[in-house]
């Protein structure tokens, strides 16, 4: 038979800080969900963002993913992100990560870990200080965070917004 699979997606801007996506792949034929991603995010503001997802794919993956940005204080910022994959059980990339900005410097701290091997993963960790006007020393971790976090924004862009 010419079974065909079943497409559906939803995406949108619930409210003016919720945001979900959301699609599904159902094999017609078999009757069996082939993949699955659910996601929501948060985003109250600039340098507050929380990332909710789920991510489904037949026979090889299973995962929760959860991230974000927050302020702990006043000029502190937290970064994280915990993706734990059901099919492996085990953490697929843990970040953790910790900034402060003075105003003339800041300064960014991050630790990164990515499973590669049934037992083994990689770690990274990232110290770097910026000079307002005069660049940035060490380890940069902005990729890491944009790629990790999204809706990640470094403070100095935070504390530029109106």
């Amino acid at each position: 038979s010419n079974a065909t699979d079943l497409l559906a997606a939803v995406s949108g801007q619930i409210t003016r800080d919720w945001r979900i996506d959301t699609a599904w792949q159902f094999d017609t034929q078999n009757g069996t969900t082939i993949r699955q991603n659910l996601g929501a995010s948060y985003r109250p503001g600039p340098g507050r963002a929380l990332n909710f997802g789920y991510r489904f794919i037949d026979q090889t993956t299973e995962q929760i993913d959860i991230s974000g940005q927050w302020p702990l204080g006043r000029r502190w910022y937290g970064m994280f992100r915990y993706n734990y994959s059901f099919q492996d059980d085990k953490l697929a990339e843990g970040l953790a990560g910790l900034e402060y900005n003075a105003g003339c410097w800041a300064m960014r701290a991050v630790f990164q870990r990515i499973a590669t091997k049934e037992t083994e993963s990689t770690d990274a960790l990232f110290f770097q200080l910026e000079l307002s006007g005069m660049g940035r020393l060490g380890a940069n971790p902005l990729d890491v965070l944009k790629q990790s976090v999204p809706g990640y924004r470094p403070s100095n862009e935070i504390l530029q917004t109106p």
